[in-house]
């Protein structure tokens, strides 16, 4: 399964973070190729994206299922695509470092399954990596501009 984990230093409060991370709203746009998401309810969502993937750019849609909130710290969630068989999880947490920062982590594991799962796997190997560093950064960087993740 092509997995990937990135990190970064948040000048910003635990809470700042937090804003950001638990509500769907907020964190899905910052998904690379994002067109589109609805939550459903407090523990599922529907998210669309284009997927560019080198020569070939195609419309992705994800159920995001099983989103479990630990307030202040975490948040995690399956991912599945019927349509491309593809299934997943995610996370991100956040713990404070000292007064003025704190650590934000995201991870992402993504794996094909079925007849393309091989080349699904290969194309995810490279897709992977780089949707959970633009997310990460750019919820660091939402939250650096906080108040509360500038609403």
């Amino acid at each position: 399964m092509p997995s990937s984990e990135h990190e970064t230093i948040v000048k910003g409060s635990l809470e700042d973070v937090w804003s950001i991370i638990s509500d769907l709203d907020k964190f899905a746009p910052m998904m690379p190729g994002y067109t589109s998401h609805e939550v459903l309810n407090e523990k599922e969502a529907n998210w669309e994206f284009l997927g560019d993937f080198g020569i070939v750019k195609k419309k992705i849609k994800l159920k995001v299922d099983d989103i479990v909130r630990t307030a202040p710290a975490s948040i995690s969630f399956l991912l599945e695509s019927k349509e491309e068989n593809v299934k997943g999880e995610g996370k991100f947490s956040v713990e404070t470092m000292d007064a003025e920062c704190v650590r934000l982590i995201g991870y992402l594991d993504m794996a094909g399954g079925g007849f393309m799962g091989a080349m699904v796997n290969g194309v995810l190997k490279n897709y992977v990596p780089d949707a959970i560093r633009q997310m990460v950064e750019g919820i660091g960087a939402k939250a650096a501009g906080s108040p509360a993740g500038r609403q």
